[in-house]
């Protein structure tokens, strides 16, 4: 149903990072969020605190759900290689590999639980918080 789902629009970064995200309270909290094509716009610090924050806002047995291009551990992808490049131009951010994404899942308290690989060059990756 539509009245289960909520967009929520804003800056990542306002107010204090301990309450969560702007435009919600400290006692909202959802089942499944969803990051599409976010984090790949930041450094490290700041996508680490966007997981923050959202960790704020589920509930136990909630599920983050993230949407990104997932880089080969190599890091020789044309295609990643090239949007890579393009988030360091344009914004600072990165495309990450797997292990750089659970990396900062980790360091946010979540678990990656699954990757599930799509026929574009995103994927998404599911993680739990622990």
């Amino acid at each position: 149903k539509a009245a289960n789902l909520k967009y929520i629009h804003g800056d990542f970064f306002q107010g204090d990072h301990r309450s969560g995200l702007s435009g919600l309270s400290s006692e909202d909290k959802f089942d499944c969020i969803h990051l599409g094509w976010i984090l790949h716009d930041w450094q490290d610090d700041k996508a680490l605190e966007i997981l923050t924050r959202v960790r704020n806002h589920l509930s136990v047995d909630g599920i983050l759900v993230l949407t990104e291009i997932i880089m080969d551990e190599s890091r020789v992808d044309l295609k990643a290689g090239l949007s890579d490049l393009v988030m360091l131009l344009q914004t600072g951010g990165k495309e990450r590999t797997l292990s750089e994404y659970s990396a900062l899942l980790q360091k946010s308290s979540f678990s990656l639980k699954q990757v599930l690989k799509s026929d574009s060059v995103r994927s998404m990756i599911v993680a739990v918080p622990v």
